[in-house]
């Protein structure tokens, strides 16, 4: 405990509001396990996120593209050598690229997480030219000089290494593996669940998700099966996109089938968790997927697409149904999901085991100690 005391972690990340998802939570998991563990932990952000804890250093934004936070390079200039090890979360923003600069010209080893965002489909959509230009002057350098580059699963180190050559780390996001809460609290909410079986999705809202094969899929399900379920869409996006799901759900029939409740945390995402009966993500595009380990925690069985980081080793557990990007698959594994309740609770357990041994936030903390301690050892 006492090499442990003497660590001294900066974490930079352009922002701490829960609504930035799964990025957000995981950090929050980190700095609470290590602070636990006696390293002393700060955190740089920028402002505007309702952060005010103790040990957190806002800068204000100039600009919302890139995330710009000019007073950021000064601080940074002159405290970076006041850290044991820098741990960056995030590629394509100011304060990571910033970071990583005076940790070089500092001397101080850093980490960087690419949260994902250097898989083929996060590159090919949106700025991409942008995103391509940036690889080569500044991303590729960024990776190179870090004296490790965390990844969370195997599909993402695969991404990172077609980009750069370094030191890749996995270590995979933890949770808290409580005892399930009690259900009918959900329910208690939205009366409108009252008599079917709830499938929950959980995560922000945007096109990578895969809205597209999901309301089409869950529409089969509806007009298939002779118990109705709901789904229940528990996250936030862009308005404008929220409308047109909206639109789109209308238009397959689906108004009273789906429930928008937005952005849930704490006691509210675990009453939807404990009152599901099954959870999805059909995502394009994710490099762990933070909320399918929490839906596994909760002992809900899960539907993946082959997309989805932990695909793997969901498969391999027999913690859920992984299928392709495909609008049939999908639709078929919740219909099986929905009508064999022996597969699903069989499922459901084995999901909550798999949590528990792969994904604690025990386990994180473990490897990143154990990360930090190397990194900070003299070189000999």
């Amino acid at each position: 405990m006492e090499e442990m005391a003497q660590l001294k972690v900066l974490h930079v990340i352009q922002s701490v509001d829960p609504l930035q998802g799964g990025p957000v939570t995981a950090l929050r998991s980190m700095s609470t396990g290590l602070r636990s563990a006696g390293v002393t932990i700060e955190i740089a952000t920028s402002v505007g996120t309702g952060e005010t804890e103790e040990g957190v250093h806002a800068f204000p934004r100039s600009l919302s593209f890139y995330w710009t936070a000019p007073s950021f390079h000064s601080w940074m200039k002159e405290h970076a050598r006041d850290y044991t090890v820098i741990h960056i979360h995030g590629v394509f923003s100011w304060m990571p690229t910033v970071a990583a600069h005076h940790a070089r010209r500092a001397g101080v080893p850093y980490i960087l997480r690419t949260l994902g965002h250097l898989d083929p489909w996060s590159i090919k959509h949106g700025h991409s030219i942008l995103k391509r230009m940036s690889i080569a002057i500044n991303e590729k350098r960024m990776l190179e000089g870090a004296a490790a580059i965390h990844v969370t699963g195997d599909e993402e180190a695969r991404s990172v290494s077609r980009i750069a050559r370094g030191n890749i780390v996995v270590i995979p996001l933890g949770v808290d593996v409580d005892p399930p809460a009690p259900t009918g609290a959900f329910r208690a909410l939205y009366p409108e669940t009252a008599g079917s079986a709830i499938v929950l999705y959980v995560s922000r809202i945007h096109p990578k998700k895969g809205f597209d094969l999901l309301l089409p899929a869950f529409a089969r399900v509806v007009n298939e099966l002779n118990e109705k379920p709901v789904l229940v869409v528990a996250g936030t996006g862009d308005p404008g996109y929220l409308a047109d799901l909206r639109h789109q759900a209308s238009a397959l029939g689906l108004t009273d089938r789906i429930i928008w409740t937005g952005f849930l945390e704490g006691a509210d995402k675990a009453a939807a968790l404990a009152d599901a009966k099954v959870s999805i993500l059909p995502s394009y595009a994710e490099n762990f997927a933070l909320s399918v380990v929490e839906a596994m925690a909760a002992g809900l069985p899960v539907v993946i697409t082959d997309q989805v980081g932990v695909h793997g080793e969901v498969e391999r557990a027999q913690a859920g149904i992984v299928t392709r990007c495909d609008v049939g698959e999908i639709a078929s594994a919740l219909a099986r999901l929905l009508t064999d309740e022996p597969l699903r609770q069989a499922l459901g357990r084995n999901a909550h085991t798999l949590a528990g041994e792969k994904y604690s936030n025990a386990a994180m903390v473990r490897s990143l100690l154990d990360l930090y301690e190397r990194l900070s050892e003299p070189a000999t």
